[in-house]
């Protein structure tokens, strides 16, 4: 055990259905999962006691592959769990549906920048004693079969707060539960310490900006599942009329601590459950892992401190332009180099001269994927009079989401009819290290959902770090964020959802990209190593996870 730990004056217990912390191990499938792994890098970083709690996968998500003709292909992601992790001894009964199920634990000691360590524990199921269908529950994140995903929650709620005991905690000042997939533990809590304990110690994270996005479970549906002692700990008030209980509920009743993960989304969340009171963190980005090599390099140079505190990137500004620009092109290069790679057997060829667009995040059709191509004519005429465009996708479409791949094969497939001022790849299985390339590799970071669906976003704040400037609708995290021609660019005014929303938008990307962002990318160096510079400095000094924790420290964790 962490002695650092058990010592800590606030110590945090953090539970998560996913944690993206290592890009050879596939325990996440997108944004929640790597934001937990960034707060939890960040804590280590900043010696903040706390440990993380997830569930084991040893099949992953899923491995994307995309076949010639553009359709996503899932594939096994499977890894070897003792090559990273070491099992411990500590073992844990729950009961679901009347069967006792074994579930152990796997750790891994994350490291901050002065060595200091956070631990991680991972419930695993995958016992012999088990029934198989319960050794499911250490398979696969998210998967299809739904019944196995609540078996997931459950072990994450009741085995996480059981195996901490085990493994010699003696208690926690928090619980942070990220999203409403641990909020079974707030059951476990209210079975052994009491609603009123419970409640002093339980804060919570939603990154929803969606009521139906947040689970909703029967009543005989919870009764049948759990064990009585536990199911008892829901009141009959949280049941709405139709019998179900809407998880986000059970979790705002039980917290000493809510919020949303920006400003915007503080506001939106507020409206969905006005009856409490949720305030506003908006995330950030560990910038050690999202810095690129070539811009590390640069602020080690000229900002010794960065990997300390991502508070010190304010110091950007100083860096001499030509320095950025030979950066940046460093890792434009090392981009290029793997798209070129990816697709030698074909015709596609991306040249490191032409302005280069990066999109990459999961395929859903309301994230709008495929919105630049909605006039493809005009964009054409863009590229020809102004500057040639390559585009480079990335992103898995959930298995069951057929909307999602029907975006990832239309993007595929416009190579097929775009001349040769336009490019576009679709670059297959989404990780830690292809985002890793794209961020720090492209021009520009393109973000289009429709308004207010975009709780927060991430990927934008990994491009700011490397110097990337966004070009993006007002929302999430980028109404912080944006300072037009300072920061990168805004997509229209900012509205509601709607199609004059999206008529707007699209008028506002083709004529900034036309008339503001192209010209300064090939006709202006200097003003482009500018905004380069403020995204860093103005940016990345605020919207990273150094701030964010201790946010979370003064604002809920000594409450």
């Amino acid at each position: 055990m962490n002695k650092k730990i058990e010592d800590g004056i606030t110590k945090t217990a953090y539970f998560s259905m996913e944690i993206g912390f290592n890009e050879k191990i596939p325990s996440y499938s997108g944004g929640l999962g790597i934001l937990a792994g960034d707060t939890l890098k960040a804590a280590a970083d900043l010696e903040i006691p706390m440990v993380g709690v997830s569930v084991l996968y040893r099949h992953g998500f899923f491995r994307q592959r995309i076949d010639d003709s553009g359709n996503q292909i899932e594939e096994e992601d499977f890894w070897r769990v003792e090559d990273y992790m070491t099992k411990r001894d500590e073992t844990v009964e729950v009961v679901i549906e009347g069967r006792k199920i074994k579930v152990g634990v796997w750790e891994y000691i994350l490291k901050g920048v002065s060595g200091y360590e956070v631990p991680l524990y991972f419930l695993d199921t995958e016992y012999l004693v088990n029934d198989e269908f319960d050794r499911y529950i250490s398979h696969h994140l998210y998967p299809k079969n739904k019944d196995i995903f609540f078996n997931q929650e459950i072990v994450l709620g009741l085995a996480g707060v059981e195996i901490l005991e085990k493994i010699g905690y003696s208690s926690f000042n928090n619980y942070h539960l990220n999203e409403t997939h641990a909020s079974i533990a707030v059951l476990s809590l209210k079975e052994k310490i009491g609603t009123k304990d419970t409640k002093s110690k339980v804060c919570f994270t939603t990154h929803t900006p969606l009521k139906g996005g947040h689970e909703r479970y029967s009543k005989d549906y919870l009764k049948k599942k759990l064990e009585s002692k536990y199911f008892e700990q829901i009141p009959n008030e949280l049941f709405d009329t139709d019998g179900d209980l809407n998880m986000a509920l059970l979790c705002l009743e039980n917290s000493k601590y809510a919020n949303g993960v920006a400003e915007k989304h503080r506001v939106v969340s507020r409206e969905m459950y006005p009856s409490h009171d949720i305030d506003g963190v908006t995330n950030g980005v560990h910038t050690n892992t999202w810095a690129s090599q070539h811009i590390s390099q640069l602020f080690d140079e000229y900002i010794p401190n960065w990997s300390h505190s991502g508070l010190n990137l304010h110091r950007a500004v100083q860096i001499p332009a030509d320095k950025i620009i030979e950066a940046h092109k460093k890792a434009k290069q090392t981009l290029i180099n793997e798209i070129n790679s990816e697709f030698e057997s074909s015709s596609i060829s991306f040249d490191s001269d032409i302005f280069t667009v990066g999109f990459a995040r999961r395929a859903a059709t309301y994230k709008r994927h495929n919105l630049i191509f909605t006039d493809l004519r005009r964009l054409e005429k863009i590229a020809k009079e102004v500057g040639k465009i390559q585009f480079v996708f990335a992103g898995k479409a959930h298995p069951s989401d057929e909307g999602g791949k029907k975006i990832i094969k239309e993007i595929f497939e416009l190579n097929n009819i775009t001349s040769e001022n336009i490019k576009v790849v679709y670059m297959p299985n989404y990780s830690m290290s292809l985002s890793k390339l794209l961020i720090s590799g492209v021009d520009v970071w393109l973000n289009n959902p429709v308004a207010p669906l975009e709780a927060s976003g991430t990927s934008g704040m990994k491009a700011s770090l490397n110097g990337v400037p966004n070009f993006s609708i007002l929302d999430g995290w980028w109404l912080e964020g944006h300072i037009e021609n300072v920061t990168g660019w805004s997509i229209g005014q900012g509205c509601a959802e709607g199609e004059a929303c999206s008529e707007n938008d699209l008028e506002s990307l083709y004529s900034k990209l036309e008339n503001n962002i192209l010209p300064k990318f090939y006709n202006d160096k200097p003003g482009w190593a500018y905004i380069q510079k403020h995204a860093i400095a103005i940016n990345s000094s605020y919207f990273n996870t150094h701030r964010m924790i201790m946010e979370y420290v003064t604002e809920a964790y000594i409450r």
